[in-house]
């Protein structure tokens, strides 16, 4: 006992020294991150300055549709994404920014800390249930998607954020603050829609009422975010629906950077003209009803809440028709659940599958990256769907069955 609250003690200081090391970092590169809009908010610098400009226009009285950037970079998300940058936005766009960073960037910190403590629900041993198992699921959730929280932080995308709201929805429920982790599938499936195929990981775990109650919130929190528009609201809901849900800004959604099952389909058939702009075809809605019912299946007879929400994780971008890479930081609880099963694997057979995964969803992920193979490599990359296939991987380690080590190992 008093070895394991020595361990306990240890490992908590070396957490507050690291945390000591990466803050200065973290306030350093938010300088660099907040240069990338630019100092005029009606010039186009990253995805920051769309969610800047919207809310500048609903300070002003205006919906967030009315006006754009430009032609192709209008505003694609509810208002809700625009009302909580409204305070922010009342400043300079650059300051704004480096703001919005560490908003963005605490909301990673805020997940990696989700995970050490829900690693708790399966884990043996107290000692290495907020500290060891944890901080490894972490660790590794953050080494493998890497390049999407950076990509994220580089583009001033509201990714992080929702990934964020998503993990602390399968949290708190963890802890039984139901109505709270309502609220927070509420938010973020009213920023992005994807996220509300989480609500069905707790079908899968017969909670039927509980995911009718969430379905119901997020519906009410999105009405909601259009109330402050006033009699345009109707009007203003009709653009959203059409831009964003229907795919009315005409996005062509065969393009390689597009790592969807939507864009996947269009690629392997090599469609063109009209139909590469509609959200859905027979194989996406065949395949997207399949992968559900997987997960379902998964869901049943997960461990943990984190093991039964980890498919539907991945099924946010997977299902999603337009999938930036970006989007792909809502991948990080799903990767912490499987740094968990690897850490915790029974046989040595079943940690050789488990950690053969992550290793080539880190090379799926990572390497493709222009950064490192140039845009022409990136692009074969990209045109290949290798970011989409890492998270089918993903997906599909989410199936075996995780068996607990008897003894905990010692720290």
């Amino acid at each position: 006992m008093i070895e394991a609250r020595k361990a306990t003690v240890g490992i908590r200081r070396g957490a507050i020294v690291t945390a000591l090391i990466i803050l200065p970092i973290v306030l350093a590169a938010g300088v660099f991150f907040a240069r990338r809009p630019g100092s005029d908010p009606r010039i186009y610098g990253n995805d920051f300055s769309v969610y800047y400009f919207a809310a500048r226009e609903m300070l002003e009285g205006r919906d967030p549709y009315q006006n754009s950037i430009g032609e192709w970079t209008p505003y694609l998300y509810t208002p809700l994404v625009a009302e909580i940058i409204a305070p922010i936005a009342l400043l300079p766009i650059q300051a704004a920014a480096y703001l919005w960073f560490l908003i963005s960037a605490g909301a990673v910190g805020a997940a990696a800390w989700m995970l050490v403590r829900l690693s708790g629900d399966n884990e043996p041993s107290p000692v290495l249930t907020e500290s060891f198992s944890g901080g490894f699921a972490a660790a590794i959730a953050l080494i493998v998607t890497a390049r999407f929280v950076i990509d994220t932080f580089y583009m001033g995308q509201v990714n992080t954020v929702v990934m964020m709201l998503s993990l602390a929805h399968v949290y708190l429920y963890s802890k039984n603050r139901k109505t709270t982790a309502a609220l927070m599938i509420a938010l973020a499936a009213t920023m992005k829609v994807t996220p509300a195929i989480l609500v069905f990981y707790h079908l899968g775990r017969m909670r039927f009422k509980y995911s009718a109650a969430c379905f119901a919130l997020i519906g009410l929190v999105t009405l909601l975010s259009f109330a402050p528009l006033g009699g345009g609201a109707v009007s203003a809901a009709r653009t959203f629906v059409n831009r964003t849900i229907t795919n009315g800004q005409g996005f062509d959604l065969k393009y390689s950077g597009n790592q969807s099952l939507r864009g996947f389909e269009l690629r392997l058939t090599g469609e063109s003209g009209q139909s590469t702009s509609s959200t859905s075809g027979p194989f996406t809605l065949l395949v997207s009803l399949a992968l559900v019912g997987a997960a379902l299946a998964v869901s049943s007879r997960g461990l943990s809440e984190l093991a039964s929400a980890a498919p539907f994780f991945c099924l946010a971008v997977i299902l999603s028709p337009l999938s930036w890479k970006d989007h792909y930081v809502i991948l990080i609880p799903a990767i912490g659940a499987l740094g968990l099963r690897f850490l915790n694997a029974g046989t040595r057979r079943a940690k050789l599958i488990t950690g053969g995964a992550l290793v080539v969803c880190f090379a799926l992920f990572n390497v493709t990256s222009w950064r490192i193979i140039g845009f022409p490599g990136a692009e074969l990359a990209d045109s290949h769907s290798l970011v989409f296939a890492g998270a089918v991987l993903v997906f599909v380690s989410c199936f075996r069955r995780q068996s607990m080590n008897v003894e905990a190992p010692k720290v």
